[in-house]
């Protein structure tokens, strides 16, 4: 054989192997994939996204605390960290899921722009039992306290909740108008009461 014959077939071979390599790896990609798949819920999100919903929650709950929201990369992280901490028994479905995440900032990015999306983090943000009618009564009664303890922010939120004040009333109202009438009648009631 010559050498020119011998180079074009180690470039041949070298591009059949690499060729092979590049199938394998599609056929592992969608082998992931579809562990990944298998493993959602079948809702709207796939198990991906519903993960990253729930970092970004926490995340959103955690930044009114002080703490900054997550740049795109830091989420990636934190997603790829979440499926380690899950997964932590099953090595095969940890690679195959840690195979699936996003590397590209794109990716998250257009999560964010899908439909429903800020709804699905809000609703998570919910379930997370911040929200529970107990917790909003502990809310208006520490309101409540504070309010009666001469707070005027306290008694101005307070009020507005309980549809006592509005910042911006409408005086041409027929029924401001005659809550107006009434409320004047009542101060007369009470001055006559005092003297």
């Amino acid at each position: 054989m010559s050498e020119a014959s011998e180079n074009l077939n180690i470039t041949d071979m070298a591009e059949l192997v690499q060729k092979e390599a590049q199938d394998q790896l599609k056929i592992q990609k969608d082998k992931d994939k579809m562990i990944m798949l298998s493993l959602s819920s079948g809702g709207k999100w796939h198990l991906l996204q519903e993960y990253l919903i729930e970092i970004e929650a926490d995340c959103k709950l955690k930044e009114g605390l002080g703490q900054r929201f997550p740049t795109l990369t830091e989420l990636i992280q934190l997603l790829t960290k979440k499926i380690e901490l899950e997964y932590t028994d099953d090595e095969e479905t940890k690679k195959a899921l840690i195979n699936c995440v996003p590397a590209s900032k794109n990716t998250i990015s257009y999560w964010h722009k899908m439909s429903g999306w800020n709804e699905a983090v809000i609703d998570k943000m919910k379930s997370f039992g911040l929200f529970t009618p107990e917790k909003r009564a502990e809310v208006i009664e520490s309101l409540r306290k504070t309010a009666s303890e001469g707070d005027v922010q306290a008694a101005k939120v307070w009020l507005t909740m309980s549809g006592d004040y509005t910042d911006k009333v409408d005086v041409s109202d027929a029924k401001f108008e005659k809550y107006k009438e009434y409320a004047n009648a009542l101060r007369s009631d009470i001055k006559v009461i005092k003297e």
